[in-house]
Protein backbone atom coordinates (compact mmCIF):
# COMPACT_ATOMS: atom_id res chain seq x y z
CA UNK A 1 0.00 0.00 0.00
CA UNK A 2 1.32 3.33 -1.06
CA UNK A 3 -0.31 6.95 0.03
CA UNK A 4 0.80 10.27 -2.02
CA UNK A 5 0.88 12.84 0.58
CA UNK A 6 -0.99 16.13 0.77
CA UNK A 7 0.74 18.60 -1.67
CA UNK A 8 2.53 15.76 -3.25
CA UNK A 9 2.14 14.33 -7.35
CA UNK A 10 4.17 10.94 -6.93
CA UNK A 11 5.08 8.56 -4.75
CA UNK A 12 7.92 5.61 -5.01
CA UNK A 13 6.96 1.66 -4.39
CA UNK A 14 9.54 -0.53 -4.23
CA UNK A 15 9.35 -3.90 -5.72
CA UNK A 16 11.54 -6.36 -4.97
CA UNK A 17 13.18 -8.35 -7.49
CA UNK A 18 15.97 -11.70 -7.72
CA UNK A 19 18.90 -10.37 -10.03
CA UNK A 20 20.66 -13.77 -11.16
CA UNK A 21 22.69 -14.56 -14.33
CA UNK A 22 19.71 -16.04 -16.51
CA UNK A 23 19.70 -14.06 -19.66
CA UNK A 24 15.82 -13.47 -19.79
CA UNK A 25 13.58 -11.41 -22.55
CA UNK A 26 12.11 -8.35 -20.91
CA UNK A 27 9.17 -8.22 -18.31
CA UNK A 28 6.58 -6.07 -18.36
CA UNK A 29 3.40 -6.15 -15.73
CA UNK A 30 0.50 -3.68 -14.99
CA UNK A 31 0.58 -1.88 -11.38
CA UNK A 32 -3.21 -0.27 -10.27
CA UNK A 33 -4.50 2.18 -7.91
CA UNK A 34 -7.09 3.18 -6.19
CA UNK A 35 -7.99 6.65 -6.01
CA UNK A 36 -10.31 6.73 -2.15
CA UNK A 37 -10.08 10.85 -2.11
CA UNK A 38 -12.07 11.74 -5.36
CA UNK A 39 -9.65 15.12 -5.07
CA UNK A 40 -7.61 14.12 -8.18
CA UNK A 41 -7.33 15.44 -11.70
CA UNK A 42 -5.60 12.32 -13.11
CA UNK A 43 -8.42 9.07 -13.77
CA UNK A 44 -5.48 7.25 -14.74
CA UNK A 45 -5.03 5.09 -12.02
CA UNK A 46 -2.86 2.18 -13.41
CA UNK A 47 1.14 2.54 -15.03
CA UNK A 48 3.19 -0.42 -16.35
CA UNK A 49 6.30 -1.60 -14.70
CA UNK A 50 9.34 -3.13 -17.32
CA UNK A 51 12.04 -5.03 -16.01
CA UNK A 52 14.90 -5.07 -18.63
CA UNK A 53 17.55 -8.10 -18.53
CA UNK A 54 21.33 -7.01 -17.41
CA UNK A 55 22.56 -10.83 -18.22
CA UNK A 56 23.54 -10.69 -21.55
CA UNK A 57 23.19 -14.35 -22.87
CA UNK A 58 26.41 -16.04 -24.32
CA UNK A 59 27.76 -18.70 -26.50
CA UNK A 60 31.02 -19.51 -27.27
CA UNK A 61 32.66 -22.78 -29.97
CA UNK A 62 36.35 -23.43 -30.44
CA UNK A 63 38.03 -24.74 -33.35
CA UNK A 64 36.46 -28.04 -34.01
CA UNK A 65 38.05 -30.69 -36.20
CA UNK A 66 35.98 -33.60 -37.01
CA UNK A 67 35.58 -36.02 -39.99
CA UNK A 68 32.74 -36.38 -42.22
CA UNK A 69 31.86 -39.70 -41.28
CA UNK A 70 32.04 -39.20 -37.71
Amino acid sequence: TATIPAGQTTVDVSIPITDDTTGEPTEDFTVNGTVTSGNTSNTNDSGTVTITDNDTPAMSVGDVTVAEDA
